[in-house]
Protein backbone atom coordinates (compact mmCIF):
# COMPACT_ATOMS: atom_id res chain seq x y z
CA UNK A 1 0.00 0.00 0.00
CA UNK A 2 1.17 3.69 -0.82
CA UNK A 3 -0.21 5.27 2.16
CA UNK A 4 0.49 3.96 5.54
CA UNK A 5 -2.65 5.23 6.88
CA UNK A 6 -5.77 6.77 5.86
CA UNK A 7 -9.56 7.09 5.79
CA UNK A 8 -11.72 5.89 3.03
CA UNK A 9 -15.34 6.89 2.29
CA UNK A 10 -17.15 5.23 -0.30
CA UNK A 11 -20.57 4.49 -1.35
CA UNK A 12 -21.62 1.10 -1.28
CA UNK A 13 -24.27 -1.02 -3.19
CA UNK A 14 -25.30 -4.36 -2.47
CA UNK A 15 -24.76 -6.10 -5.70
CA UNK A 16 -26.80 -9.66 -4.73
CA UNK A 17 -26.70 -11.28 -1.64
CA UNK A 18 -23.45 -12.19 -1.85
CA UNK A 19 -21.04 -9.48 -2.97
CA UNK A 20 -21.13 -5.27 -2.88
CA UNK A 21 -20.00 -2.55 -5.16
CA UNK A 22 -18.14 0.86 -5.18
CA UNK A 23 -20.17 3.06 -6.54
CA UNK A 24 -18.96 6.75 -7.49
CA UNK A 25 -21.78 8.79 -5.93
CA UNK A 26 -24.37 8.38 -3.41
CA UNK A 27 -27.37 6.57 -5.34
CA UNK A 28 -30.71 5.60 -4.07
CA UNK A 29 -29.72 1.95 -3.06
CA UNK A 30 -25.86 2.98 -2.10
CA UNK A 31 -25.05 3.52 1.77
CA UNK A 32 -22.40 5.44 3.00
CA UNK A 33 -19.11 3.07 3.96
CA UNK A 34 -16.27 4.88 6.02
CA UNK A 35 -13.34 3.65 8.19
CA UNK A 36 -9.62 4.27 9.17
CA UNK A 37 -6.35 2.17 8.26
CA UNK A 38 -3.14 1.78 10.13
CA UNK A 39 -0.71 -0.04 8.34
CA UNK A 40 1.52 -2.53 10.82
CA UNK A 41 4.03 -3.69 8.78
CA UNK A 42 4.83 -5.17 5.16
CA UNK A 43 6.39 -8.22 3.91
CA UNK A 44 6.92 -10.37 0.65
CA UNK A 45 4.89 -7.71 -0.88
CA UNK A 46 1.40 -8.46 1.49
CA UNK A 47 0.66 -5.33 4.13
CA UNK A 48 -0.46 -6.15 7.83
CA UNK A 49 -3.07 -3.74 8.41
CA UNK A 50 -5.32 -2.30 11.45
CA UNK A 51 -8.99 -1.02 10.35
CA UNK A 52 -11.26 0.85 12.39
CA UNK A 53 -14.66 0.87 11.20
CA UNK A 54 -16.71 3.41 11.54
CA UNK A 55 -19.86 2.14 9.73
CA UNK A 56 -20.68 -1.53 9.20
CA UNK A 57 -21.37 -2.40 5.76
CA UNK A 58 -21.76 -6.12 3.86
CA UNK A 59 -18.07 -6.95 3.36
CA UNK A 60 -17.19 -3.03 3.98
CA UNK A 61 -13.37 -3.86 4.71
CA UNK A 62 -13.07 -6.27 1.44
CA UNK A 63 -14.93 -4.18 -0.60
CA UNK A 64 -13.02 -1.23 0.17
CA UNK A 65 -9.74 -2.53 0.21
CA UNK A 66 -10.31 -4.34 -3.50
CA UNK A 67 -11.74 -1.06 -4.72
CA UNK A 68 -8.46 0.71 -3.52
CA UNK A 69 -6.28 -1.74 -5.75
CA UNK A 70 -5.47 -4.16 -2.32
CA UNK A 71 -7.75 -6.87 -2.07
CA UNK A 72 -7.42 -8.98 1.15
CA UNK A 73 -5.22 -11.68 1.05
CA UNK A 74 -7.18 -14.58 -0.31
CA UNK A 75 -10.41 -13.31 -0.93
CA UNK A 76 -11.07 -14.39 -4.92
CA UNK A 77 -14.90 -12.96 -3.88
CA UNK A 78 -13.17 -9.40 -4.45
CA UNK A 79 -10.09 -9.68 -6.56
CA UNK A 80 -7.38 -11.93 -4.60
CA UNK A 81 -5.33 -13.24 -6.82
CA UNK A 82 -5.09 -16.87 -5.55
CA UNK A 83 -6.87 -18.86 -2.95
CA UNK A 84 -4.99 -19.37 0.85
CA UNK A 85 -5.15 -22.97 1.26
CA UNK A 86 -8.13 -23.82 3.39
CA UNK A 87 -10.16 -20.90 0.99
CA UNK A 88 -10.07 -18.61 4.26
CA UNK A 89 -9.49 -15.09 3.48
CA UNK A 90 -6.73 -13.65 5.92
CA UNK A 91 -9.32 -11.13 7.86
CA UNK A 92 -9.19 -11.60 11.51
CA UNK A 93 -11.28 -9.23 13.86
CA UNK A 94 -8.73 -9.03 17.16
CA UNK A 95 -10.92 -6.90 18.81
CA UNK A 96 -14.32 -5.64 18.76
CA UNK A 97 -15.96 -3.13 20.85
CA UNK A 98 -19.80 -2.12 20.89
CA UNK A 99 -22.54 -0.47 22.22
CA UNK A 100 -24.81 -2.90 23.62
CA UNK A 101 -27.98 -1.93 22.25
CA UNK A 102 -30.60 -2.15 25.52
CA UNK A 103 -28.21 -0.95 28.73
CA UNK A 104 -26.22 1.37 26.69
CA UNK A 105 -22.62 -0.02 27.84
CA UNK A 106 -19.87 -0.30 26.08
CA UNK A 107 -18.72 -4.08 25.48
CA UNK A 108 -15.24 -5.13 24.41
CA UNK A 109 -14.69 -8.88 22.92
CA UNK A 110 -11.02 -10.06 21.87
CA UNK A 111 -9.28 -12.69 20.68
CA UNK A 112 -5.77 -13.87 20.19
CA UNK A 113 -4.16 -14.67 16.81
CA UNK A 114 -5.28 -18.35 15.57
CA UNK A 115 -3.19 -21.14 14.89
CA UNK A 116 -2.12 -20.90 11.02
CA UNK A 117 -2.51 -17.22 10.60
CA UNK A 118 -0.79 -16.55 7.41
CA UNK A 119 1.23 -13.55 8.96
CA UNK A 120 4.23 -13.81 11.19
CA UNK A 121 3.35 -13.37 14.77
CA UNK A 122 5.05 -13.13 18.50
CA UNK A 123 1.73 -13.45 20.21
CA UNK A 124 1.52 -16.60 21.90
CA UNK A 125 -0.70 -18.93 19.76
CA UNK A 126 -0.59 -22.28 20.86
CA UNK A 127 -3.92 -21.84 22.91
CA UNK A 128 -5.28 -20.44 19.94
CA UNK A 129 -8.07 -21.96 18.15
CA UNK A 130 -6.87 -23.13 14.49
CA UNK A 131 -7.66 -20.81 11.92
CA UNK A 132 -8.14 -23.21 9.25
CA UNK A 133 -11.64 -25.19 8.74
CA UNK A 134 -9.75 -28.62 8.86
CA UNK A 135 -7.87 -27.81 11.82
CA UNK A 136 -10.85 -26.35 13.93
CA UNK A 137 -12.84 -29.99 12.58
CA UNK A 138 -10.62 -31.78 14.53
CA UNK A 139 -10.96 -29.10 17.51
CA UNK A 140 -13.92 -29.63 17.83
CA UNK A 141 -16.70 -32.21 19.17
CA UNK A 142 -18.17 -33.85 15.87
CA UNK A 143 -21.02 -32.39 14.42
CA UNK A 144 -20.34 -28.95 15.30
CA UNK A 145 -19.40 -27.25 11.92
CA UNK A 146 -21.94 -29.92 10.10
CA UNK A 147 -25.30 -27.59 8.70
CA UNK A 148 -28.35 -28.34 9.41
CA UNK A 149 -30.47 -30.63 6.44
Amino acid sequence: MKENSGRLLNFLERRDKRSSIVVPERTPGSQEARLYFNVLEKLEGRTLVRVKLETGRHHQIRVQFAHMGHPVVGDLRYGAPAPLPQKQIALFAKELVIMHPVRGEKMSFSSPIPRSWPWPTDDPIEQSLPWNWHELEKALPPGVLQQAP
